[in-house]
């Protein structure tokens, strides 16, 4: 095992009840680390290279506890050993309820101390690294060695294969061709000085060569590196002298012609992994290092094979996706010799191979969406939906596949088991309707039904698909899929995304966006239309897309009855530590439950198919960064959308009483909106309703306060909400000493005087003082009171 001697953190080893001899640790440098993983990623052995993606995943985290724990959780899997203890810190982090408490000079020094930790581990990825792309196999290497050692071991390894073995070398390849690209990238992503590029970028835009774009040094440096030697390397070839029946070669093929196939798939496979990483620093890499990256390019996609194919067909895809110079260099590649019969376009879209057609189809639609013409013509948006369905569909190879040795080599990689090139059809499938969602025309399609209508050549007959679309989406989310054991990051954050965009309205996507601005969409509008004539704002207005509130609700009522709540709460449930979903796909997904929860027609359904104890167990305590206070906080906002409608005696008792806390948090956080505390009161008012163990659960909560809070909110329908929660806490014994304290009680009164300008929340504290005058303390102190003004 490899000890990091420059964490931040140490873990101690678990305890062992019987005494045993000590034991000798060797301590690595950083160096030897780097070259061991280096080393070990090129193995021929699965598992020795699934370990070196973890450990170097571990390595280049800011806070490897999660993957540390995952990896742990797998071997205690594998062993069968439940006693084992969790790998956790010496020191836990202070709830959030501690760090308020705390007083300000403590706080302040806390705040200090959580920045420099921050820093310094960023500080230590990007050494650790460096580290890692400068060893050259004896620890004292130009930077970028070990990045180009390794992609020359999976360009070696791709361009030998045979074409005539594809599909199965492409299962196996193609899962550690993804992950070494993933990989690296996440590699020069950490490399990038992103304090040099913020502090350089407006001096020296004019002298880097970028066209604006701030590249530092040192990434600068690695990039020319990998591409000069590339570009210089030298090949030997004997000259044999045939004579005039001689063959040249039996199979066809020449050690020259397979050098520079596997130099062509080195560039591509690099220059793939940086537009995954970052955009400006791929699209540097690819204007001003890859020289000759249009016939390279093209030399892959018309090789013959298909591991440089699905290559070629991968950089295209993620190509498309970039706008500016690399949209338009992938376009410049659709030239009409390439789009012909035997172009490079038609041999990867008609290939035999599922993977090469899937990226290329998904390059083709990404372009097809960011033509103008294009998005708004509605019959090319379906056939560009036909596409994606098509690339969910089941095919024969994917059942032949999924043996028991490709499922143990998916799992082998604990961290990294995601992905695979099984996936790729799918992921691109998927990724694809993500881009279409963001269409009415789509929207509707997708949830009532759509599905994938083939036409037999052999004769005119036509099938249509056993499921739609919507049923393969959340097939996909199932965490026991027979088709992909586990669901990887990216589909699972285009799943989420998928299910927000079905369920929202282009109006309200608008509000939302203005919600923080200081001027209402309206206002904006109106601003738009002063200097357009009549005509013009005719013309604009019947280009805009219908999407109305009843189309919505229809799309959610259908989603609801085809179980994408159960696929949401997969979503988040899909793992712990390493193997969870990311921040991104949580907030994609309760932001997807919170408006599925808008419809109260399936607020039932919801419950049923587990989405309320879902948002009740997301809850967390301690420190939170910001997007996980927003994921917390959209959470809560759905517990309070589905409760204020549903009956308290239907939930169960941990359903009951579990979301009384979040509530309450909802309520007190100074960050929340007015509607957002409006929605947790009147649930928490129907809850205080139900039972005596309710209230006394939001008391305990110090729910007194939370709701007092709420009766001084500066709008009208808070107050009134909070006075009606306070007023069904009666007559709980609490509630009761609250409202004896003369203080108190004189502000009921004040409240229930206040009728002509807020009858209605004067009507709910008029409610509560009529309960409570039966008490005799009260009734005294509301006897000494002059209320002749307030009456």
């Amino acid at each position: 095992m490899i000890y990091n001697r420059d964490a931040s953190t140490s873990i101690s080893a678990s305890e062992s009840e019987n005494p045993s001899p000590p034991i000798v640790v060797s301590i690595l440098s950083n160096k030897h680390q780097a070259r061991v993983c280096n080393t070990a990623l090129q193995s021929q052995y699965d598992s020795i290279k699934s370990m070196a993606l973890n450990c170097l995943s571990a390595w280049l985290e800011p806070n490897p506890l999660p993957i540390l724990q995952s990896i742990h959780a797998h071997q205690c899997s594998s062993n069968k050993d439940s006693t084992a203890k969790k790998i956790s810190y010496g020191k836990a982090e202070p709830t959030e309820e501690e760090v308020h408490q705390m007083q300000p000079r403590k706080l302040a020094e806390y705040r200090k101390r959580c920045y420099q930790r921050t820093h310094g581990r960023r500080v230590r990825c990007r050494r650790n690294a460096l580290y890692f792309a400068n060893d050259n196999g004896d620890g004292d290497g130009d930077g970028g060695n070990a990045i180009d050692s390794i992609l020359s071991f999976v360009a070696s390894w791709l361009s030998s294969s045979s074409p005539s073995s594809l599909d199965e070398i492409m299962k196996i390849d193609g899962y550690w061709r993804k992950e070494y690209v993933i990989t690296i990238g996440r590699i020069m992503n950490h490399i990038r000085d992103e304090n040099a590029r913020e502090s350089k970028k407006e001096s020296d835009d004019k002298d880097n060569g970028g066209g604006g774009v701030y590249i530092d040094d040192t990434t600068r440096g690695i990039i020319q590196s990998f591409f000069d030697k590339t570009g210089h390397q030298l090949t030997i070839e004997e000259i044999i002298d045939l004579g005039p029946g001689d063959v040249p070669n039996s199979n066809g093929n020449n050690d020259n012609d397979v050098g520079h196939l596997s130099n062509c798939i080195k560039n591509c496979l690099f220059i793939t992994s940086l537009l995954l990483a970052s955009n400006e620093v791929g699209s540097w890499g690819l204007k001003e290092c890859w020289k000759d990256s249009r016939n390279e390019w093209e030399t892959l996609a018309s090789s013959g094979n298909h591991d440089a194919m699905a290559v070629a067909a991968e950089c295209a895809s993620a190509a498309a996706g970039v706008e500016g110079f690399v949209r338009s260099w992938i376009q410049s590649c659709m030239n009409p010799d390439n789009t012909s019969e035997d172009g490079a376009w038609r041999r990867l879209l008609s290939c035999d191979n599922r993977e090469v057609r899937a990226g290329a189809a998904s390059a083709m639609a990404k372009l097809g969406l960011a033509d103008n013409s294009v998005a708004s013509d509605e019959g090319e948006l379906i056939a560009l939906l036909e596409v994606a369905a098509g690339l969910l569909e089941d095919d024969g190879e994917d059942e032949e596949n999924n043996d028991e040795a490709s499922t143990n080599k998916m799992v082998s990689a604990t961290f990294n088991s995601s992905s695979s090139g099984q996936q790729a059809p799918v992921e691109r499938g998927v990724e694809l309707l993500t881009y279409l969602s963001s269409k009415t025309s789509i929207k509707d399609e997708i949830a009532h039904g759509f599905a994938l209508t083939q036409v037999h050549s052999y004769s005119s007959a036509t099938t249509a698909s056993e499921k739609t679309v919507l049923e393969r989406l959340v097939e996909l989310s199932e965490p026991k899929n027979k088709r992909i054991p586990g669901v990887s990051p990216a589909v699972a954050f285009s799943l989420a995304t998928t299910f927000a965009s079905l369920s929202v309205s282009i109006e309200t996507l608008r509000n939302e966006a203005f919600a923080e601005k200081e001027i209402t969409s309206e206002q904006f509008d109106q601003i738009q239309a002063m200097g357009k004539t009549e005509e013009e704002a005719k013309l604009e207005e019947s280009k805009k897309e219908k999407d109305d509130s009843q189309a919505v609700s229809s799309r959610i009522k259908s989603m609801a009855r085809h179980n994408v709540p159960r696929a949401l709460v997969s979503l988040m449930e899909m793992g712990e530590g390493a193997s969870s979903a990311s921040d991104a796909t949580l907030e994609q997904v309760v932001i997807a439950m919170m408006r599925f929860a808008g419809e109260a027609s399936i607020r039932g359904a919801m419950i049923q198919q587990g989405c309320l104890s879902a948002c009740i167990n997301f809850m967390k305590n301690g420190e939170l960064s910001e997007t996980e206070k927003k994921i917390m906080r959209h959470g809560q906002h759905t517990i309070a959308k589905i409760l204020v409608t549903t009956n308290p005696s239907l939930l169960n008792t941990s359903q009951c009483m579990g979301s009384i806390k979040p509530l309450i948090l909802l309520v007190r956080d100074t960050d929340s909106s007015d509607l957002q505390r409006f929605e947790a009161l009147l649930s928490l008012t129907n809850l205080a309703s139900h039972s005596d163990s309710t209230k006394q659960r939001i008391i305990s909560e110090k729910g007194i306060g939370a709701l007092s809070y709420g009766m001084f909110s500066s709008h009208e329908m808070v107050r009134k909400a909070a006075t009606e929660a306070m007023t069904n806490l009666v007559p709980h014994p609490k509630i009761m000493d609250h409202l004896r304290e003369y203080d108190n009680l004189k502000v009921w009164v004040a409240f229930s005087c206040d009728f002509d300008e807020h009858f209605e929340c004067a009507r709910a504290a008029l409610g509560c003082l009529a309960m409570v005058t039966q008490d005799r303390i009260i009734s005294s102190e509301m006897c000494k009171m002059n209320l002749s003004k307030g009456l």
